[in-house]
């Protein structure tokens, strides 16, 4: 099914940390952007009427707070964007389709406003110190133990499929 099939890269929520690299001082309302996952799936439903039949589907910032915020604690999908149902129904529009769905995620940056952050969990240095930046959209960020990434990959999943999220892959994002 992915032979030949165009890979549309798309994205969901976009949230900008003032910590952030990325933030913007001059246009603050530049930080935030939405765009409703039954939007995403009807612009998927009129590509599928002009003959695209197949195709894998990127969704990019479709957790809780968007793109690169709060990982490895992205659940639940974006409130803005439409939740579990509006998820689902995104996933559900790609799988009629046709479409391969397939969601960004990571489980390497270890967000300091992260629900599950704690100082215990993360890779250290010889001298018990640890490396802590604001680059990406969310904000301060450290690095998760990677031991502990499996865990957080099981409980998010299972929690896409309980609510019926049909994910057909995932790019883990620099893990």
């Amino acid at each position: 099914r992915l032979i030949g099939a165009p890979v549309i890269h798309t994205g969901a929520a976009t949230h900008i940390e003032k910590e952030s690299n990325y933030y913007n001082k001059e246009d603050e309302a530049a930080n935030h952007s939405v765009i409703p996952f039954d939007q995403t799936a009807g612009m998927f439903r009129k590509l599928y009427q002009r003959g695209v039949r197949r195709a894998y589907v990127h969704l990019d910032g479709w957790g809780y707070r968007g793109y690169d915020n709060q990982h490895p604690d992205v659940i639940p999908p974006s409130p803005e964007c439409g939740g579990w149902a509006g998820l689902k129904r995104l996933a559900d529009t790609c799988d009629r389709l046709g479409y391969l769905f397939a969601i960004h995620d990571q489980y390497r940056d270890f967000y300091l406003n992260a629900s599950s952050y704690s100082p215990d969990h993360v890779v250290r240095n010889e001298d018990g110190t640890f490396w802590c930046e604001g680059y990406w959209y969310g904000g301060k960020q450290t690095l998760l133990c990677s031991c502990l990434a499996p865990a957080y990959v099981r409980r998010n999943h299972e929690a896409l499929l309980k609510n019926g999220v049909k994910v057909r892959g995932a790019y883990l994002d620099v893990f």
